[in-house]
């Protein structure tokens, strides 16, 4: 891997004229994908200043059963990057074949299916109640997911596309802003006079891309099959005492 690293390391300047901070994860037969991904990644570091973090040695072969990933850590309220961990992953056979790997596996999935379970029902905003449809079949639970998990794509992705909507000439766009406007067609027709069609696109440019990415897309679709039937609340103001 260091081979391939150093031979694309020569061509990652030009990349980092336009930075995208990516996570990633690449399985084994990906490898040589994460291989130009981490490339990159560690171009940006080195441009950006950034503390790199490694946990096997890069000089020599890639660990066997292992995938790759790439992860940015960012501090709370923070948009660049404090670091950069790069880590030897181990697959799940790798895991499965310890002694107590089934019983990690095991722990993990429950947790993570138990959380699904309460992010089913848990309120969101101030005046949601508690309650909800929760998943029970199998099926179900592979395909409920984390409201906070969708929600979590759009955060990843969202600062790429409000830079391209800056340039697109929308100067004052922001996350909270695209956001409102993406769920809402009532919203963005009350802000802007752009066609709902202009929204739509957007949407999909982002579905894509969250694809890519390998991202959960399902928080964007949602808000593309829906975004129709959200009215949007006018407050009645009393302007009479503002003199």
């Amino acid at each position: 891997m260091n081979e391939q690293i150093a031979e694309n390391m020569e061509h990652a300047e030009a990349e980092v004229a336009e930075v995208e901070y990516r996570n990633g994860y690449f399985a084994p037969a990906e490898l040589e994908r994460g291989s130009e991904a981490l490339t990159h990644a560690l171009a940006i570091a080195e441009d950006k200043q950034i503390p790199v973090a490694v946990n096997f040695d890069m000089e020599q072969e890639f660990p066997e059963g292992y995938g790759l990933a790439i992860r940015w850590v960012r501090a709370r309220g923070k948009e660049t990057p404090i670091g950069l961990v790069v880590a030897a992953i181990p697959t799940l056979d790798a895991v499965m074949q310890e002694a107590n790997g089934r019983k990690f596996v095991e722990d993990a999935i429950a947790s993570e299916l138990a959380e699904r379970v309460v992010s089913a029902v848990r309120p969101r905003g101030e005046s949601a109640e508690f309650g909800g449809t929760m998943p029970f079949s199998v099926a179900e639970f592979l395909a409920a997911g984390r409201r906070e998990s969708g929600k979590a794509t759009f955060n990843k992705i969202a600062g790429h596309f409000v830079k391209a909507l800056k340039k697109k000439g929308i100067p004052f766009m922001s996350k909270g802003l695209l956001e409102q406007v993406l769920q809402s067609s009532a919203f963005a027709a009350q802000q802007f006079p752009y066609s709902q069609e202009a929204w739509i696109k957007v949407l999909d440019a982002m579905i894509d891309y969250a694809k890519k990415e390998g991202l959960d897309p399902s928080i964007l679709e949602h808000w593309k099959a829906t975004r129709d039937q959200v009215e949007v609340e006018v407050p009645e103001l009393d302007f009479s005492d503002l003199a």
